[in-house]
This record gives C-alpha cells, structure tokens and sequence, in this order.
C-alpha cells in the first residue's frame, strides 16, 4: 500500500496542503511522470512532478478521487505498518529511477 510508517500520518497532510498551479508545474525542470498503476494504484492514469512528495501528493489526490475506497485503506492503516514502509521504499527507488520528462 501507501506511506511509509514513520510519515504516514504526517503525508497526507503535506500532500493536502502541497499545492502547484499548473503554471508554476509547466515552468519547472527535471519534471517526472509516473501512472497510478506505478504507484502501486489501479489505473494508468499519469501524474507529473518534480519532487517525491509533490508526486506522493499528486497520487494522494488522485485516489482521493479516483480510487476513494483505496484512499480510506491507506487512511486506516498504522503508520507502522510494512506495507507502508514496503510502499514508500519501492516508491522511492522507483521515483529516483523515473527519467526526467523531456
């Protein structure tokens, strides 16, 4: 699943108060894409970001969305959990492996 143990809790509220127009985005270098399937969600729907937490809040928001009984199992677990510990190290070797958008 979603967030890792020591940080979950304190995830959501970065990615809910994370906040980029579409403007600032368009303007800024070394941008990323990665799908939700990617993420570890259900679709292919792609999300793009500069930053591993700007990218965990652009996911967050699309679950929220998209996937909303996906959104309220990562709410509902432990920040302890290993699924979350185990989702936030795949995420971030994953992100760190994404190539820059050209």
């Amino acid at each position: 699943m979603f967030f890792n143990g020591r940080i979950a809790e304190d995830v959501v509220t970065i990615l809910r108060n994370f906040c980029y127009t579409s403007e600032v985005i368009s303007n800024r270098k070394n941008m990323k894409t990665m799908t939700c399937a990617q993420m570890g969600g259900k679709c292919d729907h792609p999300m793009t970001a500069e930053i591993s937490d700007e990218m965990m809040k652009v996911g967050m928001e699309h679950i929220e969305d998209t996937h909303p009984e996906m959104a309220a199992d990562i709410k509902a677990m432990s920040k302890d959990d290993p699924k979350m510990i185990a989702w936030y190290e795949k995420f971030m070797a994953d992100f760190a492996a994404t190539p820059d958008n050209v």
